[in-house]
């Protein structure tokens, strides 16, 4: 394991004010953070196990779920820019009933730019979180049928689309939670902004207003996985985040997230 500084006080002030500001307002600075001298990095240490790695209750404050929901109430009005385009394009081509899983979907923020662009009544959206979250997403959304929040997976279902966008990779064991994914024989499985290496390790992310920790997935072992369960890989692209990650050494130093598809063999 090796350990890196924490962050200041000044910074730790600065990251709790990004963490609450509208999603769009968060996307702007990202974009510029790369031109912005004082950017630090935003992931310390590296870990085998992930109960090794520092966290803490962030997901649960309602700070953040307050943030979530504000974020979604903004969505609902403003949805001209998607904010998943690919799950947006995935569902236009299917015709008839279309069934979503969106595992840490939050308050629902991905299906404001969903339910904008598709109309369709057969379209179902159901998103798993945590319990507080769900709470606020159901307020949110109590005017629109088509979707629906748990705070758990569910035991057995069927699902046409399974989507999870930052949330798979700050989970105890990624890979048990893909081959639950699996069990529901949908069509694709599209993992958005997820970081992927040839190898995995754990890693703290101190930008926010505590501390969290998540995984950097192996790809090679991910797509082995996928395999054996009947899902082959179809897509695999930059999801355009570059972090500084200069404090690692280069065989950790993973800068980028990815958009990857998984999609079930006949």
């Amino acid at each position: 394991m090796v350990k890196f500084p924490r962050m200041g006080i000044a910074r730790q002030s600065a990251k709790l004010f990004h963490a609450y500001l509208p999603w769009h307002w968060r996307q702007a600075l990202s974009a510029a953070r790369p031109f912005l001298e004082f950017r630090k990095p935003p992931f310390e240490g590296i870990y085998e196990r992930y109960e090794d790695a520092p966290t803490s209750d962030f997901y649960d404050t309602p700070a953040w779920v307050e943030a979530s929901a504000a974020s979604t109430r903004l969505a609902r009005k403003n949805p001209d820019i998607p904010k998943s385009p690919f799950l947006l394009a995935l569902i236009a081509s299917m015709s008839g009933p279309v069934r979503v899983l969106d595992f840490g979907g939050a308050t629902g923020v991905d299906f404001a730019y969903i339910a904008s662009q598709n109309k369709n009544p057969n379209l179902t959206y159901t998103v798993v979180d945590r319990l507080t979250a769900c709470e606020a997403g159901q307020a949110i959304w109590s005017d629109d049928p088509r979707i629906d929040f748990r705070h758990r997976l569910p035991d057995e279902a069927d699902f046409d689309i399974v989507f999870s966008c930052v949330s798979l990779h700050t989970v105890a064991d990624p890979l048990s939670v893909l081959r639950k994914f699996t069990t529901y024989k949908p069509n694709f499985i599209l993992l958005a902004r997820h970081p992927f290496a040839n190898r995995s390790f754990v890693r703290g992310q101190v930008n926010m207003a505590k501390p969290l920790r998540q995984w950097v997935m192996s790809l090679p072992e991910t797509v082995s996985m996928m395999k054996e369960a009947g899902y082959s890989l179809q897509l695999n692209v930059s999801s355009g985040d570059k972090y500084n990650v200069e404090n690692y050494p280069k065989e950790f130093a993973v800068s980028d997230t990815r958009r990857v598809m998984f999609v079930r063999q006949p």
